[in-house]
């Protein structure tokens, strides 16, 4: 779960560490670290922010929750899991060279991510990305991630579902998790998030290197359930309908419209399934 660069308010309440900071391993170490550890927060996300802002913590810097009060996702919209159920984590970084490049930090994260995923569950879950900013399987929603911004300060966070009891009934046919897709047992959260650091790292360089940006944007491409897709758009002003024909270079989302293509920086978009007995699209978002 790009999103547009937000203010976060001061944290609303003291975050308690669940245990002392320790460093990531090689090679991501290279870039990340320390990681504290929480048994309970409001955002790891707006820690992170307070802390850069104060001085007291410097790119590179990550923070993992058990549980968060006050998580968020796109929009504003708040993330919810059970305690210890989920990967909850952010990571600070500095503001890209190129403003315009923002976005490559949350699509290398997911393509990071998707690969982790895929690697310690053998193949049995292969998660796809949903533009702008999801990891899915079998259109269900696994992870999000969001990226928000102050200042010089730049931070993703990702919530990845790893072992749930099940799916909340208000969360039926939306959401899952790696015991849920097919991953029986699932894959510990320290090893979901070392793997995810260690490729993220790899994707990161990636993204710094002469052409860097299009072979990131060429990956997530290929990892994408939305490109060739029908889908729907939901902008605040309106919305409309199309086939989901290509991610730009600066991450926006081509749409292929009766009325012609349209270029998309932002919004909702929502899969459509084939057509029901009833001649309407079937949705899921």
């Amino acid at each position: 779960m790009a999103a547009a660069p937000s203010n976060p308010p001061a944290s609303s309440r003291p975050a308690r560490p669940a245990s002392p900071p320790e460093r990531a391993n090689p090679p991501a170490a290279a870039r990340f670290g320390p990681i504290e550890r929480f048994a309970e927060i409001d955002s790891t996300n707006r820690y992170l922010l307070d802390a850069a802002v104060a001085g007291r913590r410097s790119a590179g810097a990550v923070a993992v929750a058990d549980r968060q009060t006050a998580g968020r996702g796109r929009l504003g919209r708040t993330w919810t899991a059970p305690p210890g159920g989920s990967l909850l984590v952010s990571v600070l970084l500095g503001a890209p060279a190129n403003p315009n490049e923002r976005h490559l930090l949350t699509l290398s994260a997911g393509i990071a991510a998707a690969e982790a995923v895929t690697t310690l569950t053998d193949g049995h879950v292969a998660p796809r990305l949903k533009w702008p900013n999801d990891l899915v399987v079998d259109d269900r929603k696994l992870a999000g991630v969001l990226a928000e911004s102050v200042g010089g300060h730049v931070v993703v966070g990702m919530g990845l579902n790893i072992d749930w009891p099940g799916v909340p009934d208000e969360l039926i046919g939306i959401a899952t998790a790696l015991n849920l897709a097919g991953a029986v047992p699932p894959p510990t959260r320290d090893s979901v998030l070392d793997l995810w650091l260690d490729r993220w790292h790899g994707w990161l360089a990636v993204a710094e290197a002469p052409a860097g940006p299009e072979r990131v944007v060429a990956a997530a491409t290929r990892l994408s359930a939305t490109i060739g897709s029908s889908v729907r758009v939901e902008l605040a002003s309106e919305r409309f309908e199309g086939l989901a024909e290509r991610i730009t270079d600066a991450g926006h989302l081509v749409v292929v419209t009766d009325a012609g293509p349209r270029e998309v920086s932002a919004g909702d978009v929502v899969h459509l399934r084939p057509r029901s007995a009833g001649g309407l699209p079937d949705s899921h978002g």
